[in-house]
């Protein structure tokens, strides 16, 4: 998060409110107390902008999260909701939440108002695999010919990428339509499946955003999932991912974004 830019647009919106980040070396989300509950007891408002907002409850206050500006991912209980522009959550009392945007506004409001010592945060999170399909990953041969034939004679809309790359996605409403060299992603996977993947005539990735990558992993091993290659960096991609094979072959990529 560009801390500095943040906090000089909401000095901007809110002038002489208290601007404070969660940590202050890299923080994931900036509080702005528009309405604090030093003014009043029974109810306080704050302008929460979100890149990562970690697992907590309160005791005795419920909450109004209400979307200002972008998308949030607010898991609550081990239930995700996605939240777009004016759209909101309520949360009540002892619940557990947390919540995930990019540089998402966010106003929360908390009833009675918010106070430190009921601010519990989760240190020791349960494990558990909570995933959402982002994505449906096609591995082609023929790029260019596939692009063509999406973009052209499909008429879907390009949400990513070019005619002469090796990766492209395409809008299907909630979930894209990726387009990337099989080649290429031959090259992430051991050797054995990889030379498999290059032989066949198609391959689907399903693609499942989840919180912890690390965690995720640990879960599903407990469960006797063997996968094909362990949590890895990256950068190139801007994920964090493991992979795994369905019992029919199909290739699954858990994957959280590298922050």
């Amino acid at each position: 998060m560009d801390f500095k830019k943040v906090a000089n647009e909401l000095k901007k919106e809110y002038p002489g409110a208290k601007i404070i980040p969660n940590q202050k070396d890299n923080p994931t989300e900036v509080l702005c107390e528009i309405d604090p509950s030093s003014k009043h007891t029974g109810f306080s408002s704050v302008v929460s902008v979100i890149d990562q907002a970690e697992p907590h409850s309160h005791q005795y206050s419920a909450e109004i999260y209400y979307v200002l500006r972008g998308k949030l991912e607010l898991l609550v209980e081990n239930q995700r909701f996605v939240l777009n522009q004016d759209e909101y959550r309520v949360i009540p009392p002892n619940t557990v939440h947390s919540a995930t945007g990019k540089e998402t506004w966010v106003l929360v409001y908390s009833e009675p108002g918010w106070r430190e010592d009921d601010h519990h945060l989760i240190k020791d999170k349960p494990l558990s695999f909570i995933p959402h399909i982002t994505h449906l990953r096609l591995l082609v041969v023929d790029y260019g010919a596939m692009f063509k034939f999406y973009r052209e004679t499909l008429g879907l809309t390009v949400k990513w990428g070019e005619p002469t790359g090796n990766y492209a996605e395409f809008d299907l409403g909630d979930v894209s339509l990726g387009l990337f060299k099989r080649k290429l992603m031959a090259e992430v996977l051991p050797k054995a499946l990889g030379d498999s993947l290059l032989k066949t005539l198609g391959r689907v990735v399903l693609n499942l955003k989840v919180e912890d990558v690390d965690a995720s992993f640990t879960f599903l091993s407990q469960k006797g999932v063997k996968f094909v290659k362990e949590p890895n960096k990256y950068p190139e991609w801007g994920i964090k991912a493991a992979h795994l094979e369905d019992p029919e072959g199909n290739i699954l990529e858990i994957y959280q974004n590298l922050k």
